[in-house]
């Protein structure tokens, strides 16, 4: 089991944290099912576009597709941004897991936070959207872990994948355009881009904090620190 704590900013609240891995981070694999999605055993990936390329278990072939994906990183679901993220990590792209895995993040935010519906009431949006939120929020709890645990080894590391994802979500992503079927408060849009926003630079204050508080760095003893071989 591995001791390394995180950082860890909450959903839907102005809040940050100190948390520690509930279950084994040290394992190459993410053991995650989030139906219809992903499965881990094999793998399974159900996320339309690029769901083939992603089952790959070579390395190079997973970092060429994250390239063509990030081409087109403005049409991707949450669903997408989290298998990739989980894939490389699994196949030891470490490093380049983690800008997918703050990417889907970012996005499973906007998307909870952007689609019609009475606050934090899932019963009253359409079914599919329901099962949507319930599937990012899935991910984002079994998948943590991993990624913030492996995060923390470097705060350098991780001050600048975060810089790099909210730089890039300066403009809020089309939801309505990436899910043309789910209803949105598209006048919302801008609200709640700048919310997760600050959310990202208060974690990322968090952060400096725990850098400044660390002068000899983190604990990169620790097993989850080891890039796998």
């Amino acid at each position: 089991m591995s001791k390394a704590c995180m950082i860890l900013s909450a959903t839907t609240l102005l809040l940050l944290t100190v948390s520690c891995a509930p279950w084994n981070t040290e394992k190459a694999d993410i053991e995650v099912n989030v139906e219809p999605f992903y499965r881990w055993q094999g793998p399974q990936v159900n996320v339309g576009d690029f769901s083939n390329q992603l089952q790959t278990k070579r390395a190079p072939e997973l970092v060429q597709t994250a390239r063509v994906m990030h081409s087109n990183i403005d049409r991707l679901t949450p669903e997408q941004l989290y298998v990739v993220a989980v894939r490389l990590y699994e196949l030891g792209e470490r490093d380049r897991s983690l800008y997918w895995f703050y990417q889907a993040q970012y996005r499973a935010r906007f998307y909870d936070c952007s689609v019609n519906k009475t606050h934090n009431d899932t019963r009253a949006i359409s079914s599919k959207a329901a099962v949507l939120a319930r599937a990012y929020r899935h991910f984002y709890v079994r998948v943590e872990p991993y990624f913030s645990g492996y995060a923390s080894c470097d705060y350098n590391r991780w001050l600048s994948v975060i810089d790099q994802v909210k730089r890039d979500n300066r403009t809020p992503p089309a939801l309505n355009t990436i899910f043309p079927d789910i209803p949105f408060k598209t006048t919302q849009f801008e609200q709640c881009n700048a919310e997760i926003t600050n959310n990202i630079s208060l974690l990322e204050r968090q952060i400096v904090l725990k850098q400044q508080s660390s002068p000899n760095g983190p604990q990169v003893i620790d097993p989850i620190c080891k890039q796998p071989e």
